[in-house]
């Protein structure tokens, strides 16, 4: 299934470290939610096109499809806070 984010903030990201960042910290995001939730997770990938400031998250929960339910998530990156909203 496909989960969609974008990034609330207008980004000046420079640096590869920096969307691997985004990535990581949603991935990251991703499994600690869905844990709370009662779901495990079989396959989780996460995508992000910084041109367009559009990402997807790809997973598969193990026995049930049941769509994914994520609140936004705020975190820090460089000098600043980046709010990335799911839907």
């Amino acid at each position: 299934m496909l989960l969609h984010f974008k990034i609330k903030e207008q980004l000046e990201l420079c640096t590869t470290f920096e969307y691997t960042e985004i990535l990581k910290n949603v991935r990251d995001f991703f499994i600690e939610e869905s844990t709370k939730q009662g779901f495990a997770i079989q396959k989780l990938r996460a995508y992000y096109n910084p041109a367009e400031n559009e990402g997807i998250v790809e997973y598969e929960y193990v026995n049930t499809y049941e769509p994914a339910d994520l609140p936004h998530m705020d975190f820090g990156i460089a000098n600043g806070y980046l709010t990335v909203i799911f839907y």
